[in-house]
């Protein structure tokens, strides 16, 4: 276990050190990022992570702590706050324990390499913490030897020092060519640009000096980032793609005294990175068509068999009359196949060029499906109704897709009370920031070993079902970044499914939110 753990820190060092320095994107973030270089923080972090992944095989400290001393006098040096520091360290952190987990949880691991896999995880925990002290040590260290060294400049030369230094970090940040930067005054001209953010553009810098901002920014309804920073004050950190490129970028408003003077913004071309989660997410699809292949290859040749032995009776008896059942049974088979297939698209995540994502109300969708299962309910004697406690909150996403998780899940509730319930509860509302959608029913609940098979590929309590809705239903919603849930309903006694999604911050008309 100790060796996979090595291996696997190794494998994944670089993304793990990309999303620790991505993570933090709050109104502090934009005068930190004009002092760090984001290549070299990567590296930073990666080194870290092969130094720990080294020293849990080793068991020696010795490297690590020594790397804890060169990085923390070097940000005491450039001026990066200690918190910063340790807060990027606990998010590295944080972020390697979710991988490792996830890696863990993919992968039958026997109980006794579970437990093994717990004790190396506190370790890891120990070496981080114990390398986030010797880091803040060392920090505080070199912090007090600079102070002491400007003691001995007059006051003079100390000035005259720092206003070199400050124009000397203006110039380099205004004439870096991988970070680009924005001024904007309250009605939104440009008023000042470096090249890197013309070329991130397309554009000359002559050009759009003195033009409004929605220039080069867009003019859409969800583009209008820096309207939001100067008419309402609200910072924010974006990413979006302009031309091809994903370019992710801060934006903070300048205030002089009590009056609104403006906007400044960085911005960083991200799309190697992006290309590179694109390519990660590619394999993990491909690795879990891998995982499913044995399994789809079984549950398709057994329809294939029906359908090749019902074609061989229908040539030997040849009568229109004795084979219209066998008819019925090879175009159901045949669905079924179809109906495997496209579950297992989903779980690849493949998306048809056609689909793309928009903002939409969830409750509209919610009551469409709704009246759509009406009949079929109706037919069975079954009560199924909508409740809207957020009929204006919207998401953002592949409407097609989502519109199929709620389809799935008010079908899985027929088919379950259809023996002995007679109600079906779908309600829509918002809570902390997401849209929620619960789907109850009155049926005979879900037991413990069902419960906890739920999303296991090819489980099925039904007899003709293929394991496989479920984990379909749950692969949509994580891709929209949601959260779905199964449990006993407390309101009617059956099963209860609850999906989240976040909330958009747009009506369905492409207004803003705050702007209404």
């Amino acid at each position: 276990m100790i060796h996979y753990i090595h291996h696997f820190i190794h494998e994944r060092a670089h993304q793990i050190g990309v999303q620790a320095f991505d993570a933090m994107s709050d109104s502090k973030r934009l005068t930190l990022l004009l002092m760090e270089e984001r290549s070299a923080s990567i590296a930073i972090f990666q080194n870290v992570l092969i130094e720990l992944a080294e020293t849990l095989v080793s068991g020696s400290d010795g490297y690590l702590l020594d790397s804890a001393t060169k990085y923390a006098v070097q940000r005491a040096e450039v001026g990066i706050p200690l918190h910063y520091g340790l807060e990027r360290m606990r998010l590295m952190r944080d972020h390697l324990l979710d991988a490792c987990r996830a890696a863990i949880k993919e992968i039958d691991v026997p109980l006794e390499d579970r437990l093994t896999y717990q004790q190396i995880e506190i370790r890891i925990y120990q070496y981080l913490d114990m390398y986030m002290k010797h880091y803040a040590e060392a920090y505080e260290e070199r912090v007090s030897a600079m102070r002491a060294d400007r003691a001995d400049f007059t006051s003079g030369t100390t000035m005259q020092l720092l206003e070199t230094a400050e124009k000397e970090i203006v110039d380099m940040v205004f004439n870096s060519t991988d970070i680009g930067l924005l001024l904007v005054d309250q009605e939104l001209a440009i008023r000042d640009a470096n090249d890197a953010l013309a070329d991130m553009f397309l554009v000359e810098k002559e050009h759009i000096i003195t033009r409004h901002v929605e220039l080069i920014m867009g003019q859409r309804p969800e583009q209008q980032y820096f309207h939001w920073a100067v008419r309402q004050g609200t910072p924010g950190h974006y990413v979006a793609d302009y031309h091809g490129r994903w370019i992710t970028f801060t934006i903070r408003p300048i205030r002089l005294g009590q009056q609104m003077w403006g906007a400044i913004a960085v911005f960083r071309n991200v799309t190697q990175s992006k290309q590179f989660e694109e390519e990660l997410s590619k394999r993990d699809a491909l690795a879990a068509v891998g995982q499913l292949a044995a399994g789809i290859a079984h549950e398709i040749r057994n329809p294939l068999t029906s359908v090749k032995g019902f074609i061989q009776l229908i040539r030997e008896r040849g009568s229109v009359d004795e084979t219209g059942a066998y008819f019925s049974v090879i175009q159901t088979e045949i669905e079924r196949m179809e109906g495997l297939l496209n579950d297992v698209l989903v779980l690849a995540r493949f998306r048809h060029d056609s689909h793309m994502p928009e903002h939409f109300q969830l409750a509209e969708e919610a009551c469409g499906v709704v009246r759509l299962l009406e009949p079929e309910a109706n037919r069975r004697g079954i009560a199924i109704y909508c409740e809207l406690l957020a009929a204006d909150s919207t998401v953002y996403g592949l409407k097609q897709r989502i519109r199929q998780v709620l389809l799935n899940l008010c079908k899985n509730a027929l088919e379950a009370v259809s023996d002995n319930g007679t109600k079906v509860a779908v309600c829509v509302l918002e809570k902390d920031g997401h849209v929620v959608v619960t789907v109850e029913d009155d049926g005979p609940g879900l037991p413990p070993e069902v419960q906890s098979s739920l999303f296991t590929p090819f489980f099925t309590t039904k007899q003709d079902g293929t394991g496989l809705g479920l984990l379909t239903t749950k692969r949509i919603v994580e891709d929209h970044q949601g959260h779905i849930a199964a449990d006993q309903s407390p309101l009617l006694g059956g099963a209860c499914f609850t999906v989240s999604f976040p909330a958009s911050r747009f009506k369905s008309n492409g207004q803003n939110v705050a702007d209404s």
